[in-house]
C-alpha cells in the first residue's frame, strides 16, 4: 500500500505519517529532500527558502521530480507499505496516482489551530507571526505549474481529514480510511 499525504500547515500531515510509521509504513517527505538540498547548498531552512528551492528543483527537473525521488527511495527500501508526505503540486499528485495501491489524503484544520500548533513546536520554518503564517500559505495555494499549488493538490485526494480533534480521533479516521 501507497499512502500520499497532502495538506495545509501544521494539519497533522506529521502526525498521520509517526501513526503509520509506528504500524510498519516507510516514510519519505517531500519537504525534507527540499530539506536536504537546503543543507547541500548551506542555506537556512526557513519556510519561504524551503518554497524557493522546492520550486526551483521542479523547474530544473519537472514539477513531478520530488515525488520521483520518493518512489525511488520507497523502491530502494523494499517497503511494501509506505507514506509519502508533503506532496504540494498536482504533477506529483499524477505521477504518484500511477503507482500501485496508491490512495491519496489530505488533511486540513481551521488555521487558528493550525497556527496554535506552529507556535508549539520548533521548527526553524515556524517562528512567524500570524499574518505572515497566512501570507506564506497563500502563497503555497496557488503557485503555478512548476510551483507549489497547493488547492488544485487537495482537490485531487481521495479522502479529506479534518484534524479538529486529538490525536486519538485523527487515528480513527485514518484507520477508517485506510481499514486498518
Amino acid at each position: 500500500m501507497l499512502i500520499g499525504v497532502t495538506g495545509t500547515h501544521a494539519s497533522g500531515k506529521d502526525t498521520v505519517s509517526d501513526y503509520l510509521k509506528g504500524r510498519g509504513f516507510f516514510h519519505f517527505s517531500l519537504s525534507d529532500a527540499i530539506r536536504a538540498e537546503c543543507d547541500k547548498r548551506k542555506l537556512s531552512k526557513d519556510r519561504d527558502t524551503l518554497f524557493r528551492v522546492g520550486n526551483e528543483l521542479r523547474e530544473k527537473g519537472g514539477a513531478n521530480v520530488l515525488a520521483k525521488m520518493a518512489v525511488d527511495a520507497v523502491a530502494v527500501n523494499g517497503a511494501k507499505n509506505a507514506i509519502i508526505t508533503s506532496i504540494r503540486n498536482p504533477e506529483e499528485v499524477k505521477f504518484l496516482k500511477r503507482q500501485p495501491e496508491f490512495t491519496f489524503l489530505t488533511v486540513d484544520a481551521p488555521i487558528e489551530i493550525r497556527y496554535e500548533r506552529i507556535k508549539t513546536r520548533s521548527r526553524e520554518s515556524d517562528f512567524v507571526d500570524f499574518e505572515t503564517f497566512k501570507r506564506q500559505e497563500e502563497m503555497e495555494m496557488e503557485g503555478g505549474e512548476n510551483k507549489q499549488n497547493l488547492r488544485p493538490v487537495m482537490a485531487m485526494a481521495d479522502h479529506k481529514i479534518i484534524n479538529d480533534g486529538t490525536i486519538e480521533d485523527l487515528h480513527n479516521k485514518i484507520n477508517k480510511i485506510l481499514n486498518i
